[in-house]
């Protein structure tokens, strides 16, 4: 197959150099070129390969069989659509994911069903109890005394429906409570990761749990390229030299993201402009899958946890909660509905109010939520 490679940067090059060792008797590609959007690059060779302009490539399109996306992961969907524009017929795309490998296999190499989109965010939650229970957690999780892990089957069920619908997802995180707490989480990271091949599939962890992984979560992260998003709350701080070895010793990726303030947001008089507050939330574009709906936060899935234990009445309508098996549902209806205000957003106050974190376990009160 004769294909262009769209990114002549670190992906691109990379990728040149993977095509040009492949195994003759694998998946083939042959790169006939290079397609950058800079312009200080365009006719230049590059690696044997002469680097075009977007609009050159338009004009040799028949040269080629379709182009291979090398670029980060958050500029794929704009050179998706870039390509779509300029009548590329077989747009491909080896995930970034797949780089870190030392032995790449071009059966890894996917076609991009470029009539639907591709979803920018996920996050579901593995398990909704924890083990640390932040003051003011976004979650509820000090209001979850026993444990509660989300249903694999209804959530295997949902994953397989948002891929009718979309081609892909860039960013799936894995959220608790605490997923560690999970025995299950090696299936769901490795289910997961065979859905949604393309996707940045991070699991976020306290961090507290992981030295006692099991192997085959161990296996599942390393398989599936998976990166431990580890908040380092203070508790973490203090046994953060043995977390980062164990990450290093099994060979699995992490990232560290200090937290020390978390914000209380909840304003009950539901008196704010959806409009202004989604502007100013402090946690955009955080879709979230529960039980075949999506929602556009945490909130419209778990408020009603704050609501029965004092007795609030945060209200969620029913277009807040997008049910992903409706009949005549299709991705791109589904990404206009997820960009427009939710009607909970008058909930959210414009001014976020920060306080310093701490632990709570189960000693919580509706101040840790709620303004005034």
């Amino acid at each position: 197959m004769n294909v262009a490679i769209w990114g002549s940067g670190y992906y691109g090059t990379k990728l040149r150099m993977i095509l040009e060792h492949c195994d003759p008797n694998g998946k083939s590609f042959r790169a006939m070129y290079f397609v950058d959007n800079d312009e200080k690059k365009w006719g230049e060779v590059y690696l044997g390969l002469k680097i075009l302009s977007p609009d050159t490539l338009k004009r040799s399109n028949e040269s080629i069989d379709g182009i291979v996306i090398a670029v980060s992961n958050e500029k794929i969907n704009d050179i998706v659509n870039q390509a779509k524009k300029i009548g590329i017929k077989r747009i491909l795309l080896l995930p970034t994911w797949q780089y870190k490998k030392t032995d790449v296999d071009l059966n890894e190499i996917m076609e991009i069903e470029y009539e639907k989109p591709r979803l920018n965010y996920l996050e579901f939650h593995a398990s909704e109890h924890c083990n640390l229970n932040c003051k003011g957690c976004a979650s509820f999780c000090g209001l979850i005394t026993e444990p509660r892990f989300i249903d694999e089957r209804v959530l295997f069920d949902d994953l397989k429906r948002l891929k009718e619908l979309v081609w892909g997802i860039g960013i799936i995180r894995i959220l608790g409570g605490e997923p560690l707490l999970n025995p299950s989480l090696h299936r769901i990271v490795s289910f997961t990761r065979r859905v949604f091949p393309d996707s940045d599939l991070r699991v976020v962890t306290n961090g507290l749990l992981l030295p006692s992984l099991s192997r085959e979560l161990i296996n599942a992260m390393r398989c599936s390229g998976a990166v431990f998003d580890v908040s380092v709350y203070p508790p973490t701080q203090k046994r953060i030299n043995e977390i980062k070895c164990i990450c290093e010793l099994n060979e699995i990726e992490y990232a560290l993201n200090r937290i020390e303030e978390f914000y209380k947001v909840l304003d009950p008089s539901g008196k704010n402009d959806p409009h202004i507050s989604l502007l100013n939330c402090i946690a955009p574009g955080c879709t979230l899958l529960k039980n075949g709906e999506l929602t556009k936060c945490v909130f419209l899935q778990y408020v009603d946890l704050l609501n029965a234990s004092f007795n609030m009445n945060f209200r969620v309508d029913n277009d807040d909660r997008i049910n992903i098996y409706s009949d005549g549902l299709d991705g791109n209806k589904l990404v206009e509905m997820l960009n427009r205000p939710s009607g909970f957003c008058k909930y959210c106050t414009q001014n976020p109010i920060p306080y310093k974190w701490e632990a709570v376990g189960y000693k919580v009160a509706k101040e840790d939520w709620v303004i005034g």
